[in-house]
Protein backbone atom coordinates (compact mmCIF):
# COMPACT_ATOMS: atom_id res chain seq x y z
CA UNK A 1 0.00 0.00 0.00
CA UNK A 2 0.94 3.51 -0.81
CA UNK A 3 1.52 6.12 1.47
CA UNK A 4 -0.96 7.75 -0.18
CA UNK A 5 -3.66 5.21 -0.02
CA UNK A 6 -2.53 5.13 3.78
CA UNK A 7 -3.40 8.20 4.50
CA UNK A 8 -6.44 8.36 2.21
CA UNK A 9 -7.46 5.17 4.39
CA UNK A 10 -6.15 7.24 8.01
CA UNK A 11 -8.47 10.58 6.47
CA UNK A 12 -11.37 8.09 5.59
CA UNK A 13 -12.06 7.07 9.37
CA UNK A 14 -11.82 10.98 10.55
CA UNK A 15 -15.82 11.52 11.39
CA UNK A 16 -16.64 14.56 9.20
CA UNK A 17 -18.79 14.56 5.70
CA UNK A 18 -17.32 13.99 2.91
CA UNK A 19 -18.22 13.40 -0.70
CA UNK A 20 -14.72 12.72 -1.82
CA UNK A 21 -11.17 12.37 -0.25
CA UNK A 22 -7.98 12.31 -3.15
CA UNK A 23 -4.40 12.13 -2.22
CA UNK A 24 -1.66 12.50 -4.94
CA UNK A 25 1.68 13.14 -4.12
CA UNK A 26 2.28 15.20 -1.47
CA UNK A 27 -1.48 16.64 -2.19
CA UNK A 28 -4.44 16.29 -0.29
CA UNK A 29 -7.92 17.74 -2.07
CA UNK A 30 -11.04 16.72 0.13
CA UNK A 31 -14.46 17.73 -1.33
CA UNK A 32 -16.87 18.35 1.50
CA UNK A 33 -20.90 18.82 1.04
CA UNK A 34 -20.90 22.30 3.40
CA UNK A 35 -18.86 25.54 4.08
CA UNK A 36 -19.25 23.78 7.58
CA UNK A 37 -17.56 20.72 6.63
CA UNK A 38 -14.76 21.69 5.03
CA UNK A 39 -13.76 24.38 8.02
CA UNK A 40 -13.40 21.21 10.08
CA UNK A 41 -11.36 19.40 7.21
CA UNK A 42 -9.44 22.52 7.01
CA UNK A 43 -8.91 22.15 11.04
CA UNK A 44 -8.01 18.30 11.01
CA UNK A 45 -5.55 19.06 8.15
CA UNK A 46 -3.97 22.21 9.59
CA UNK A 47 -2.45 19.72 12.39
CA UNK A 48 -0.23 17.83 9.99
CA UNK A 49 -0.28 19.20 6.79
CA UNK A 50 -0.12 23.23 5.75
CA UNK A 51 -3.75 23.81 4.28
CA UNK A 52 -3.91 25.79 0.98
CA UNK A 53 -7.51 26.97 0.84
CA UNK A 54 -10.99 26.42 0.84
CA UNK A 55 -12.64 26.63 -2.53
CA UNK A 56 -16.56 26.62 -3.12
CA UNK A 57 -17.37 25.18 -6.60
CA UNK A 58 -20.26 23.30 -8.42
CA UNK A 59 -20.15 19.69 -9.51
CA UNK A 60 -22.54 18.17 -12.08
CA UNK A 61 -25.50 15.79 -10.64
CA UNK A 62 -25.22 12.22 -11.49
CA UNK A 63 -28.33 10.90 -12.98
CA UNK A 64 -28.47 7.02 -11.06
CA UNK A 65 -32.15 6.64 -11.64
CA UNK A 66 -31.92 7.33 -15.49
CA UNK A 67 -34.26 10.83 -15.56
CA UNK A 68 -31.89 12.21 -18.60
CA UNK A 69 -32.34 9.54 -20.22
CA UNK A 70 -36.23 9.08 -19.78
CA UNK A 71 -36.98 13.29 -20.09
CA UNK A 72 -34.34 13.43 -23.28
CA UNK A 73 -35.23 17.24 -23.60
CA UNK A 74 -33.79 18.28 -20.41
CA UNK A 75 -30.34 20.54 -20.52
CA UNK A 76 -28.45 18.24 -18.47
CA UNK A 77 -25.56 20.73 -17.67
CA UNK A 78 -28.46 22.67 -15.23
CA UNK A 79 -28.22 19.74 -12.75
CA UNK A 80 -25.66 20.98 -10.49
CA UNK A 81 -24.97 21.14 -6.48
CA UNK A 82 -22.28 22.58 -4.50
CA UNK A 83 -19.57 21.44 -3.14
CA UNK A 84 -16.60 23.12 -1.04
CA UNK A 85 -12.81 21.68 -1.89
CA UNK A 86 -10.34 21.91 0.67
CA UNK A 87 -6.37 21.57 -0.49
CA UNK A 88 -3.61 21.09 1.58
CA UNK A 89 -0.15 19.90 1.42
CA UNK A 90 2.22 17.99 3.43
Amino acid sequence: MTPQQQMKELLAKVDIPAKTIECYGSQIVVTAWSDEAARKWAAVLNRFAEVRGIVKTIEKTKDPSGYFAANPGLVKSTFVHDVWRVFARV
